[in-house]
């Protein structure tokens, strides 16, 4: 888990302190997504980069901890539409990216309380 961690936080620092070398529909401000979040186009545009980025984060982790059974990050395409509205919601200033990389580490955080009970 700790591998995860450390994929995902220089992500999540390269969100929050190079917004000038973010790109692309990861690029977006919130604040665009709120604002068209009626649209089919963007909700099926969005749903599908962040499946993207959930399988390479989940994919990533699998590598790094170097074991197929290594904790996976699965939400249904209606629970990234509405994470990430929840989450762009906090600052609608924010990057796409910044937003969905919280999503993902607040999930990823449910999977290790999830795991600790467990044991």
């Amino acid at each position: 888990m700790v591998s995860f961690f450390a994929f995902v936080a220089p992500l999540t620092v390269w969100a929050n302190h190079t917004d000038k070398g973010i790109t692309g529909i990861a690029a977006v401000p919130c604040s665009n997504i709120i604002m068209f979040q009626e649209n089919p186009v963007t909700q099926k545009d969005v749903t599908g980069w962040l499946q993207k980025l959930v399988s390479m984060v989940n994919k990533s982790a699998v590598e790094e901890m170097s074991s197929p059974n290594a904790p996976q990050v699965k939400l249904t395409p209606e629970l990234l539409w509405f994470g990430t509205l929840l989450y762009c919601g906090l600052d609608p200033s924010q990057p796409l990216v910044r937003a969905s990389l919280r999503l993902i580490d607040a999930e990823w955080d449910k999977l290790r309380e999830i795991s600790k009970k467990d044991l």
